[in-house]
Protein backbone atom coordinates (compact mmCIF):
# COMPACT_ATOMS: atom_id res chain seq x y z
CA UNK A 1 0.00 0.00 0.00
CA UNK A 2 1.41 3.24 -1.14
CA UNK A 3 1.82 6.09 2.10
CA UNK A 4 -1.27 8.53 1.33
CA UNK A 5 1.17 11.56 1.79
CA UNK A 6 3.55 9.93 -1.32
CA UNK A 7 0.82 10.08 -3.72
CA UNK A 8 -0.14 13.04 -5.82
CA UNK A 9 -2.28 16.26 -4.38
CA UNK A 10 -4.97 15.45 -7.00
CA UNK A 11 -5.25 11.34 -6.23
CA UNK A 12 -5.44 12.53 -2.69
CA UNK A 13 -8.35 14.47 -3.22
CA UNK A 14 -9.92 11.99 -4.91
CA UNK A 15 -9.60 9.35 -2.52
CA UNK A 16 -10.56 11.52 0.19
CA UNK A 17 -14.13 12.03 -2.06
CA UNK A 18 -14.25 8.31 -2.20
CA UNK A 19 -14.13 7.78 0.92
CA UNK A 20 -16.54 10.40 2.08
CA UNK A 21 -19.13 9.06 -0.72
CA UNK A 22 -18.54 6.24 1.44
CA UNK A 23 -19.46 6.99 4.68
CA UNK A 24 -22.42 8.62 3.24
CA UNK A 25 -23.53 5.48 1.28
CA UNK A 26 -23.04 3.80 4.53
CA UNK A 27 -25.05 5.48 6.88
CA UNK A 28 -27.81 5.66 3.60
CA UNK A 29 -27.66 9.88 3.59
CA UNK A 30 -28.30 10.38 0.15
CA UNK A 31 -28.37 13.90 -2.04
CA UNK A 32 -25.42 15.11 -0.23
CA UNK A 33 -22.66 17.49 -1.52
CA UNK A 34 -18.95 16.93 -0.52
CA UNK A 35 -17.09 20.09 -0.43
CA UNK A 36 -13.35 19.68 0.63
CA UNK A 37 -12.35 23.09 2.97
CA UNK A 38 -8.61 22.42 3.48
CA UNK A 39 -6.69 19.76 1.54
CA UNK A 40 -4.00 20.12 4.46
CA UNK A 41 -6.26 19.86 7.33
CA UNK A 42 -8.59 16.67 5.87
CA UNK A 43 -5.61 14.38 4.99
Amino acid sequence: MTDFFDIAPAEQVQRLEDAGRAALSRWKIENASLDLIKHRENA
